[in-house]
């Protein structure tokens, strides 16, 4: 027989840390559920609102993932995979010139702290200077980013939205408008090349930055942050730009989600089959700085990163999300 207690039993201890996991996923619930009713009853609503839940629902979050990372969010001592990321070279990353890309991630606020989350891939990827975070949600971070595409009133002609929605272009149609280019210098591009690697013009000379807002969510919260851009900016709101990506997802997310609509919609050209080849924010961002003339090779790694991330993801498969509470009051706003 063996001597040891079933307190010992890896799987005992498992069940544990699972049970306080919901134990607090419980507390946190019922203290959002009263601090919606508090400001209900003082009269705050809409926007206002919602922040003051999303906001409260990250504090709630934070303070629960204490063992987590904070660059890659998986558990410090047993899933940290900073080790295996790598930093992208400047010199792949385009274009090569002083036209640079500066990635601005609009993340929502339930994928905040979450590991199964890619953003925080490119976060932590790209060089100092290269991405910032604002999380949609948290107060005054969506009040910030709207200052700092009114900062210049030409900013938002060099400012695109990485987001399929409505009039969205592609990248070569942004690169080739006419007001963009003449008023930001961007470089035009035809058919036979890409044009970021070659001439800049005024660009080049200017050192003028293509600022890419990146929406961070579920595409359903996606929507709705791209909702609240355009209500907040009006005619300054950035213009879409839409992404073809011709093969399936890595992301384990997608996989899980998308597998059916894979099957049977990419056979018969059916809505289904535009849902099929959605790929996570990283995916897509490696796909636009390769269209923006990087080089393959970023792809390459941002893909290999979203597969190191889903390796760690089957192995903890098991361990509880605080960003899939239900019935989470800040869901309903």
């Amino acid at each position: 027989r063996s001597s040891a207690s079933p307190r010992d039993d890896p799987k005992h201890d498992g069940v544990r840390k699972h049970d306080a996991q919901r134990q607090r996923q419980t507390a946190a619930l019922a203290a959002l559920r009263s601090h919606r009713d508090a400001c209900a009853s003082a009269g705050v609503g809409g926007w206002d609102l919602f922040e003051r839940m999303a906001t409260l629902s990250l504090s709630h979050r934070t303070e629960s993932s204490q063992n987590r990372c904070r660059t890659c969010w998986h558990d410090a001592a047993t899933g940290c995979i900073c080790g295996r990321v790598p930093i992208l070279r400047k010199e792949d990353l385009p274009p090569r010139g002083q036209l640079r890309v500066k990635l601005t991630v609009l993340m929502h606020h339930k994928e905040y702290l979450c590991a199964g989350n890619t953003a925080k891939l490119l976060l932590s990827m790209l060089p100092n200077g290269w991405a910032e975070l604002y999380v949609f949600g948290r107060e005054g971070d969506l009040d910030s980013l709207i200052e700092d595409i009114r900062t210049d009133d030409r900013l938002s002609r060099r400012t695109m939205t990485l987001w399929p929605g409505e009039e969205a272009c592609t990248v070569r149609e942004f690169l080739n408008d006419a007001s963009s280019r003449v008023s930001s210098g961007l470089p035009s591009v035809n058919d036979d090349d890409c044009g970021v690697d070659k001439e800049y013009g005024e660009g080049r000379k200017n050192g003028l930055t293509l600022r890419v807002v990146v929406l961070d969510g579920t595409y359903s919260n996606a929507k709705h942050m791209a909702k609240a851009l355009r209500k907040r900016l009006g005619e300054c709101a950035p213009r879409n730009v839409a992404l073809h990506p011709s093969s399936a997802s890595v992301f384990r997310r997608a996989q899980k989600s998308y597998g059916t609509a894979m099957t049977k919609g990419l056979r018969n050209n059916s809505k289904s089959a535009s849902r099929a080849l959605r790929v996570s924010t990283a995916e897509a961002v490696a796909q636009l700085l390769v269209e923006l003339g990087g080089k393959e090779s970023v792809r390459d790694s941002i893909v290999a990163a979203v597969m190191v991330n889903n390796e760690v993801l089957c192995n903890h498969q098991d361990e509880p999300s605080e960003s899939n509470l239900k019935q989470n009051p800040v869901a309903s706003l």
